[in-house]
């Protein structure tokens, strides 16, 4: 599990490899966009930035294809044996292959393999979760307030770099 400054949570799934080669600033103050690196395994990522086509929205790079994460949602990539699937949980994301990209919105997932372009999005159940999407569910129920509004207004009162920590 690793935290980003804007709150952001990744999550690994047991295997998997992946390298952080620029982690974005949420006040801007970076020119590096935050770009993870899969190479092989499953990640899941809870996107809490700004978003919105800022420029700033997170990339993650696998051996077969990128992808762009569109703004805010939560997101699964897999990485495995020449093929990269993303599935949206929450969201739209871009999955760009060699030949091509395809946008996957909330309740779909496309899948491309290494220099071909990603199939269409497809419809899927997004409560079918695996072990790894029950660990991600648990660890992000840990994260969620169960406080009154009074809580609420005290956290946004907070500065955005160390909110996630209230």
């Amino acid at each position: 599990e690793v935290e980003f400054p804007d709150g952001s949570v990744l999550w690994l799934d047991y295997g998997t490899r992946v390298e952080f080669p620029g982690i974005g600033s949420p006040a801007g103050e970076a020119r590096d966009d935050t770009v993870l690196r899969l190479r092989s395994g499953t990640l899941e990522m809870d996107y809490r930035g700004e978003g919105g086509g800022s420029g700033q929205d997170p990339r993650v790079d696998t051996p077969e294809a990128s992808v762009y994460l569109l703004g805010r949602g939560r997101f699964r990539v897999e990485s495995d044996r020449g093929v990269t699937t993303l599935i949206s949980l929450r969201g739209v994301a871009e999955l760009a292959g060699d030949d091509g990209s395809v946008l996957v919105r909330s309740g779909q997932r496309s899948e491309v393999e290494r220099g071909e372009a990603p199939d269409a999005a497809r419809a899927i159940n997004t409560l079918r979760l695996d072990d790894f999407d029950q660990w991600c569910e648990e660890r992000q129920a840990g994260y969620l307030s169960d406080g009154d509004g009074e809580d609420r207004e005290y956290t946004q009162a907070v500065p955005v770099p160390v909110r996630h920590y209230v």
